[in-house]
């Protein structure tokens, strides 16, 4: 009769141990579930605007607005500047970094048209350029109404090039054209004036 009576109390037991176990499992896999469709509710990530690219704005020692050229259609918003300013100066970044490393696969990203052709050419030619910018000072001269195009000029911008052991520091204005393709802000044309 004892042994009757602990088979109940062992059944039990492994019950109570069960419940137990299942309790956090169970409790996880509501979490995990509600967690899933919360994301479903939230809306695009703010980096998807990007396309996956941070929004970079540049020291002000190394690039700004400065004040517009005349009427230049429709105003640009804060933020469409900031997103203009960020792209045109990891254009700079990536023209700088291809120098350095020779790859040139991320040109593409913020250069297009005959700006990217003559960017990828100079790296392909110029493999011991090393080169550095700053102070920018950007002016705009146009934007669109459909805000796809950006026309503005870079003022007193800092070049120092280095090219077989010499250092060149010069100074250059730059008129720039910069297009809105499929989210990303491109330099698309870009004329440099030595000074």
């Amino acid at each position: 009769m004892a042994v009757d009576m602990k088979k109940p109390l062992v059944k039990f037991g492994i019950f109570v141990i069960g419940v137990f176990l299942l309790i956090p499992l169970g409790l996880l896999f509501l979490g995990i579930f509600s967690e899933t469709i919360a994301s479903f509710q939230q809306g695009a990530d703010p980096a998807s605007i990007f396309n996956g690219n941070e929004l970079v704005l540049p020291e002000m020692d190394q690039a700004r607005w400065i004040a517009d050229v005349g009427d230049v259609g429709r105003n640009p918003s804060i933020s469409q500047r900031e997103e203009m300013i960020s792209a045109y100066w990891l254009a700079w970044e990536a023209l700088m970094r291809s120098y350095q490393t020779g790859l040139t696969s991320n040109l593409v990203t913020y250069w297009a048209g005959s700006a990217y052709e003559n960017a990828l050419k100079s790296v392909e030619d110029n493999p011991k350029r090393r080169l550095e910018t700053n102070n920018h000072q950007l002016s705009l001269e146009f934007f669109s109404d459909d805000g796809t195009i950006a026309l503005f000029t870079a003022y007193n911008l800092e070049w120092i090039q280095t090219l077989s052991n010499t250092t060149y520091n010069l100074s250059a204005n730059a008129s720039i054209m910069m297009t809105l393709d499929n989210g990303y802000w491109r330099i698309r044309t870009i004329v440099i004036h030595f000074q």
